[in-house]
């Protein structure tokens, strides 16, 4: 328990004493804005919103304060574009340069956000390989739009905490965001970002499963994630996920959209991520991926079974592999299985693809030839240090000048190697 919390325990400022009516149709942000700052002058404690509906704008956290939804309170994001500040910092939620606060209860926070259809009219960086493959078919860009795109509308986040310290978010129903849910930035000692652990899950009709991704430089680490149902597809083409469960991405965001950001922070860190007894169907390739300047390090998957299937209905397919792996180093999968479920697709070739690897281990994997694919089943290039060890593995095929000390322990397969490749050992 944070300090503040201990301290002011008991010191509650009930919405409600500032004139909050706990009806959607009343403005609340005054009333709620007001306990706040009466919460913040002495110091802290517990700003409390009882059951009911409250619509309100922009409100600004203070240090030391608990903002604290009961169950059955919503607090509904206004609308009205003129109740937040500028684009850059506007939020529902907001906090900047603060010590020692907190979101929490059982109650829900509702953004309210409403989208409409037309041709596309931007371009998004982030899937504009999609937008070109669309084009090349000859497909129309239709896609989904926040209600009045390009009107002058301000799109707020739920919640943004720009370099505050000792935050806790526990509890909540976050719903309907018109932009990201929950952006921290530079925050220190933030129950959610390190030291995580993720437990009995259900994620369906999502378009990505289990998702790390780092844009902006900063550090996830000493993530624990267990006992997970996922079942994925890929939606349409403006979605930024492909129906793939399980998704690493570190890139610098200057990469992505070609832009100069001053002060740019270098590539960003993954590191220490473990993923237990997960049972996951999708569609597109599950990209398990580093920078090549900051490698992933310590990535354990442990009894997780891939189901891999087609999208019937998509203008386009890309999955060549069930699972690729990319500038990492300590990876350890045990217990892996990568099968192929109708409807097949041509363009399936390989279940694990792994290049610019170091270290390795692959024990007791079950992975499946991809239907009608005449590609070796685990492929390996640049990969230095890899011990294949009780697996059932119909090929693999091992490549690249800085390939080294590949093994295979008691793993039937037929290996195939490149020329000028050190040898694979096979026990």
């Amino acid at each position: 328990m944070l300090l503040s919390q201990t301290v002011f325990a008991q010191r509650v400022f009930d919405v409600r004493d500032y004139g909050a009516t706990g009806q959607k149709k009343d403005d609340a942000r005054p009333a709620i804005q007001k306990a706040i700052d009466a919460c913040g002058r002495v110091g802290g404690g517990r700003v409390y919103l009882p059951p009911g509906e409250y619509t309100s704008g922009q409100l600004h956290l203070r240090s030391g304060v608990r903002l604290y939804i009961e169950a059955g309170a919503t607090i509904y994001a206004t609308l009205d574009s003129s109740q937040y500040d500028d684009a850059k910092k506007a939020a529902l939620i907001y906090g900047e340069d603060l010590n020692d606060i907190a979101l929490e209860g059982a109650g829900a926070l509702d953004g309210q956000a409403a989208y409409e259809w037309h041709l596309n009219t931007i371009t998004d960086h982030y899937i504009l390989p999609n937008q070109r493959r669309m084009e090349a078919a000859g497909k129309p860009l239709m896609r989904s739009f926040p209600a009045g795109f390009g009107k002058e509308t301000v799109y707020p986040r739920m919640v943004l905490l720009l370099r505050c310290t000792d935050v806790r978010i526990a509890g909540l129903h976050f719903l309907r965001s018109r932009s990201w849910t929950i952006n921290p930035y530079a925050c220190k000692r933030l129950v959610i970002v390190r030291h995580v652990t993720i437990s009995n899950v259900v994620i369906t009709n999502s378009n990505r499963g289990l998702a790390f991704m780092v844009f902006d430089g900063g550090i996830v680490e000493d993530v624990v994630i267990d006992n997970v149902t996922i079942d994925c597809r890929r939606f349409d083409w403006f979605w930024w996920g492909d129906g793939d469960p399980i998704h690493f991405n570190v890139r610098r965001r200057s990469e992505i959209d070609g832009r100069t950001y001053e002060n740019e922070p270098a590539a960003g860190i993954i590191r220490n991520v473990t993923i237990s007894n997960v049972i996951a169907h999708g569609q597109g390739t599950s990209t398990i991926q580093g920078h090549p300047g900051s490698w992933l390090q310590g990535i354990r998957l442990n009894h997780v079974r891939l189901f891999v299937s087609r999208a019937p209905d998509a203008p386009y397919e890309t999955t060549s592999a069930a699972m690729t792996l990319r500038y990492a180093r300590d990876i350890a999968m045990k217990n892996v299985e990568i099968r192929w479920e109708e409807p097949h697709a041509s363009t399936w070739q390989s279940g694990l693809v792994a290049g610019q690897v170091e270290d390795l281990l692959l024990e007791d994997a079950r992975l499946d030839a991809a239907p009608g694919s005449t590609k070796p089943v685990l492929l390996l290039n640049d990969v230095d240090g890899a011990l294949v060890l009780h697996s059932r593995i119909a090929s693999v095929h091992v490549s690249g000048s800085t390939s080294h000390d590949v093994r295979l322990v008691e793993t039937p397969a037929e290996v195939s190697e490149d020329p000028g490749v050190a040898p694979v050992s096979m026990k």
